[in-house]
């Protein structure tokens, strides 16, 4: 009896035992990943493109999908986890982020006189889209203190070995004769051509647009109840501006009184920083130097960054791509606070240096019709405009309402 007792304890625990088991091997069959190595493992991306890991992975259901970092140049390992015939797996890949594009540099033929030295390398604007120190070099012999023709190249070179070369003319003339000391007879530019503020109005104002002008204190005095009367919409005025790479920022001395005068006007108002920020901090400081100076005034074109201090861009040792973020960290800063922000920019750096701008444009394209492709909001159409309550010239806009 006893004996039959033992057995039957012994097949219960044998049992229990097979049920363990299988159970075991069911959960680890269907919740457990099985690692396994997934081919391809190993994936290309280009530096700063927005990538998600699914785009790249599309033979499998991922259990997660993520952002591939691509800030940076190099190698980096993943783990991924994954659902492929209903079973479960883990497997690591390989993301190579690489730098495809090359630098770029802008040259023109340039002349000098006899013994007098221009710096080659800064001369012309020279970049990278992600290295912040390229190699630049100047190919060809010249002799700054001997007259004539030298034909030179300019080669850039950055991080991933890229290399750009252009082909320019440097002219070295002879030492200008002693001229006489009398002042020249002064030519009058009472004929100068300017655009007319009403012209504008005639062939670009419809139901999607407003017509408006930007001024600072080159204009001087301004009876903006005349600008208001000739059709004028908007005005944006500078709100300060930066003394100098590195230096303080001022208040523009007309700021207090034309926006006083623009809004008793019934003007809609933005506001303008002319800047030479070159870093993140900076912009950030000089962000929230604009909120502060604005003090109780609201505007309702928003705040715009100006950078066009572009001699300067190659000692400031930044990519395009980290120039582009000093834009934004202005820019984001100013939009926490309920501002629209713009970045003002000629048509020609606006499609050669700022890159992946995600922010309002306000184009500065100086034509009758303009042929910049991207998106922008506002349109700097002319610098020589005239429009009554303005004794000087003015800028001329037309702002987008659906663009």
């Amino acid at each position: 009896m006893r004996l039959k007792k033992s057995v039957k304890i012994i097949l219960i625990v044998i049992l229990i035992l097979i049920v363990i088991g299988v159970s075991i091997y069911i959960y680890w069959d269907k919740y457990v990943y099985k690692e396994i190595e997934i081919n391809p493992n190993n994936f290309d991306v280009e530096v700063f493109s927005e990538v998600k890991l699914s785009s790249l992975v599309t033979n499998v259901s991922l259990n997660e999908d993520m952002i591939i970092d691509t800030e940076k140049v190099g190698s980096q390992e993943l783990e991924i986890k994954y659902i492929k015939d209903k079973k479960r797996y883990k497997s690591k890949i390989t993301i190579n982020v690489e730098d495809n594009t090359a630098p770029t540099v802008f040259v023109s033929s340039i002349s000098t006189t006899e013994g007098t030295e221009i710096d080659l390398i800064n001369k012309f604007l020279a970049g990278d889209n992600y290295d912040d120190n390229p190699k630049k070099e100047i190919l060809g012999e010249y002799d700054f203190n001997k007259v004539g023709t030298y034909h030179l190249t300019y080669k850039i070179t950055d991080s991933s070995e890229h290399e750009t070369e252009r082909k320019f003319t440097l002219t070295v003339k002879p030492k200008p004769k002693a001229t006489s000391t009398k002042k020249p007879v002064s030519t009058s530019t009472s004929n100068r051509v300017r655009i007319d503020f009403k012209d504008v109005v005639a062939k670009h104002k419809n139901d999607q647009t407003m017509i408006g002008i930007d001024v600072s204190k080159w204009q001087g005095e301004i009876d903006f109840s005349k600008v208001k009367e000739a059709g004028c919409e908007f005005v944006i005025i500078r709100l300060g501006y930066q003394k100098g790479l590195h230096g303080e920022m001022v208040i523009d001395p007309y700021f207090g009184e034309n926006i006083k005068n623009a809004k008793a006007s019934g003007l809609q108002v933005g506001v303008y920083v002319y800047t030479y920020a070159s870093t993140k901090e900076e912009a950030k400081e000089q962000a929230a130097w604009a909120i502060k100076s604005l003090g109780t005034y609201t505007v309702e074109l928003g705040i715009s960054y100006d950078w066009e201090s572009w001699s300067y861009f190659n000692t400031l040792n930044l990519s395009y791509h980290n120039f582009t973020k000093v834009a934004d960290t202005f820019l984001d800063y100013v939009e926490k606070y309920d501002n629209k922000g713009y970045l003002y920019s000629s048509k020609y750096y606006l499609e050669n240096i700022w890159t992946e701008e995600k922010h309002n444009v306000w184009l500065a394209h100086y034509t009758s019709n303009t042929t910049y492709k991207e998106k922008y909001s506002i349109w700097q159409l002319c610098s020589n405009g005239k429009i009554d309550g303005i004794d000087t010239d003015v800028d001329i806009n037309v702002m987008y309402l659906n663009k």
